[in-house]
């Protein structure tokens, strides 16, 4: 018998089977392809940090969705110019080397990507540093830069939640 709380171990498995049922996709998202969708997401995550930033606070969360849509940015841009699909992309940094890989980013900038997401990321996430509401504004604009070039960078028909 388990010392588990009944409570967690409830909600744990709600959880579970509620993946294992599916359901209902995200309005928007399902019938798109994987590049599609990766650049959608990445819309969204845009637009969530902002309604969160709109509020005056929150500026973990809005850190953590910029690291976020960035991913989803060079993800899209990954999987629409290669052979890869969104099951490569498991290693948080893998999306900053495909995106050297691929010629959209020197290695010297995937490197500057990839500090940025260990050194500030992981401390903002496991530390007890708070996050202060200018790194979460700089963050928040770097990835709309990223998702603006990225998005731009392949072709010009793709349509996004922030066109």
């Amino acid at each position: 018998m388990s010392d588990d709380p009944k409570v967690v171990t409830d909600a744990l498995d709600t959880a579970h089977r509620s993946f294992e049922r599916g359901g209902t996709p995200e309005k928007g998202l399902a019938e798109l392809t994987e590049d599609e969708a990766q650049l959608k997401k990445a819309c969204r995550l845009i637009a969530a940090a902002q309604t969160l930033q709109d509020q005056n606070g929150y500026h973990t969360a809005v850190v953590e969705l910029a690291f976020g849509a960035i991913e989803r940015s060079f993800e899209f841009y990954a999987i629409a110019m290669s052979d890869d699909a969104v099951h490569d992309f498991m290693d948080h940094e893998y999306a900053y080397q495909r995106a050297f890989e691929l010629g959209v980013i020197s290695d010297d900038l995937k490197e500057d990507f990839q500090a940025l997401y260990n050194e500030n990321r992981a401390a903002s996430y496991y530390s007890g540093r708070a996050v202060t509401a200018e790194q979460a504004d700089a963050m928040l604009e770097l990835a709309i830069t990223i998702h603006t070039f990225l998005r731009d960078h392949p072709r010009d028909h793709f349509n996004c939640l922030c066109r």
